[in-house]
Order: C-alpha cells, then structure tokens, then sequence
C-alpha cells in the first residue's frame, strides 16, 4: 500500500506533506501494515487510519470538524443512490469514530457543532433502518437523532431531523395522530423557512390526507406551498441532496394529498408535474409517484390498468429502490383493489412482485 508517507524517519521532501513526529509516524505504519494484512477488512480500521493521516497532515491533535461536516453533507446525496445495507455500514463506522472525536471537544461552539453531524448521521441511520423494514428499531435512532439535534441548539437541523422522520413515519404504521401532533411541534421551533422545513409541512399535509380530513389537508397543501415561495434559493436549488427541498418535492406532496384524497383530476396534474421533474426516474419518490397513478386507476374502478401499471412501474425496479416508502405505497394498490377481485392473476402477480427482496448489500444500481 503506497499513501506517499515519508519513510524511515527522513525530512519530508519540499512540497511534500510535514514531518510525521516518531511517534504518530510509528502509529501510522503500524495501522498500514495492520490494514494490508486484513485486506480492508476492517472499515472501521480504515477510517480511523484515514482521520489519523489527515491528522498527520497538519501536524495537530485537533478534531477537523470543516471534514466532519462534509462527510454529513456528502451522505446527503449519496443516500439516494446507495443500498440501505451499505448505508448502514458507513454509518455505523463513521458514527462510532464521531463519538470519539466528540470527547476531545473542548469549547461548547465545538461540541455543538459534531452533535449536529452525529444528528444528521443518525437520521441517514434511522431511515435506512426504516427503509429495510425495521421501524421499531428506526424508532429508536430517531429518538437518538432527535437528542443531538437539540443538543446541537439548531433550529434548522432539529426540524430536519424531525421532519424526516414524520415523513418515514407515515409508511411505518405510527399512528397518524401522534405524526400530525409531532409535526405541530415541530412547526413551532423556528418560523424561519429553513432546512427541513419543506418536510414538516409536506408530512403534516400528508397525514391530514390520510385521516380523511379534505378541507384541512388541502388548506395544509397551500402553507406548504407558502413555505416553498419562502424558502431560500440554497434550499430549493439542489434537487439530488436530502438536506434540500427542490420543487419536485412540493409537486410530490400534491400528488399524495390528492391521490388519497381521490381528487382525480388534480392528482393527475401533480403527477404530471413531478414525474417531470425527477432527475433520476427510478428514484424512490419517482417510483412512488407513478404508484400513485396506478393508486388512482384502481379507486376509480380500473382495476385492470391499475395493476397492471404498478406491476411494470415495480418489475424490474433495482433492488436499491425496493425499501420500505415504496413497498408501502404498492400495498395502498392492493389494498384499494375490491375483495371479489383479489383471485386475478394479475392482482396475484402484484402481490409476488411487491414481496421480492429488497435491497441487497453491494446493490448500488439505479
């Protein structure tokens, strides 16, 4: 393994990285050797080693915080197309080394600071958990995740946090008056449209809908049309990150309001709407989108073509986007097709499709 570090205890080249003390230089190679022979086996290992070069850089005990910073921004983006099981992986390792970087934080400003990234990573965490299914598990990381957001004293990432998780609680079966409860507090932290904000009033909109309340969710769809005209150009710019909230969110929060609410004719333009928006057209909110069309199809009695389109919207789908918000809303079709024709064969073919696994370790296809 070739990392360019000085050897042998001579001066570093001009140019080239500081000088290594003896001490840090012998720890490094030591952890080198230790990596070769295991052959990345160990990524905890690995990134401890990595933080510990990056260290050896400038010379100074002191924890990077601009490098925490950017690894909680990067998994912003990489979620999206990154397996769950993986995303569980990288986080479990990065979370583990930010909790020992947290105890050599001294100044409140600092400690603030890394309880925001370890908030941010532990909501990556909490979805994951939910998106493979395990939403009592992932109850108990958003708990997590909701204590550093306070800690952290940060309006704009306790309504993240919380916003996020309202959102995947809506397809984990919490119940939908504790959600909307919870989204009321939430509106309540800050009246700066900010990060995470978009989430909160989508989700409330979102359950309003869905406890059959049609005066109340619509008239929750149009704040959620407020706060997107409020919310700065930074928020709304960036359609590929989950730390923002780019129009194609507001569309696909009309296209659920409307589709549970069986307004046709306006869910039909919603969808429109977002389907042409979405960068990727295998992404999760994509596919739920289309999920709603068929959704739609079925109540309004076509059942044939309803299943039909869920069925082609699912066969296929890479096994990244199998999680738990899709499988969810491809049950809402089933659910919605009448008793009496539960035997067809092709609403039984749905229902083997909806139950193929879902995101497999290494699966990072989109």
């Amino acid at each position: 393994l070739a990392f360019g570090l000085p050897a042998g205890g001579s001066a570093s080249p001009a140019g080239y990285a500081p000088e290594v003390p003896d001490m840090r230089r012998r720890e490094l190679l030591t952890g080198l050797a230790a990596l070769g022979s295991m052959g990345w086996a160990d990524p905890a290992a690995a990134e401890s080693l990595r933080h510990r070069l990056a260290r050896s850089a400038t010379d100074s005990d002191q924890v990077d915080l601009a490098e925490w910073e950017q690894i909680a921004w990067d998994y912003g983006t990489s979620t999206a197309t990154t397996a769950p099981r993986d995303l569980l992986e990288d986080l479990t390792v990065d979370l583990a080394l930010a909790q020992e970087h947290l105890g050599r934080l001294h100044t409140e400003a600092d400690r603030h600071t890394m309880h925001r990234v370890m908030a941010q990573l532990c909501g990556f965490l909490a979805q994951a958990t939910s998106d493979l299914g395990n939403p009592r598990i992932s109850l108990r990381w958003w708990r997590t995740a909701k204590r550093l957001a306070d800690a952290s004293t940060e309006p704009s990432v306790r309504v993240w946090v919380r916003g996020r998780e309202i959102i995947h609680g809506l397809y984990d079966h919490r119940p939908l008056t504790e959600l909307l409860d919870a989204a009321e507090e939430t509106m309540a932290i800050t009246a700066v449209p900010g990060m995470g904000s978009g989430s909160v009033y989508a989700a409330r909109a979102q359950t309003l809908a869905l406890l059959g309340r049609p005066a109340e969710a619509l008239k929750a769809l149009d704040q959620v049309r407020d706060v997107f005209e409020r919310l700065p150009a930074a928020i709304t710019g960036d359609p590929m990150s989950a730390y923002t909230w780019p129009e194609v969110r507001l569309w696909h929060t009309a296209s659920f309001v409307h589709t549970y609410l069986g307004n046709t004719r306006q869910a039909e333009v919603a969808h429109a709407n977002a389907l042409a928006r979405y960068p990727r057209q295998q992404s999760a909110g994509c596919v739920q989108v289309r999920l709603h069309q068929a959704l739609c199809l079925v109540r309004q009695g076509d059942v044939s073509q309803g299943v039909q389109h869920a069925h082609l919207v699912l066969d296929g789908l890479p096994a990244t986007h199998r999680i738990g918000m899709v499988r969810e809303v491809a049950h809402h079709v089933l659910q919605a097709v009448p008793s009496v024709e539960h035997r067809r064969g092709d609403v039984a073919a749905l229902r083997h499709e909806i139950s193929l696994p879902s995101a497999k370790s290494g699966d990072t296809s989109r």
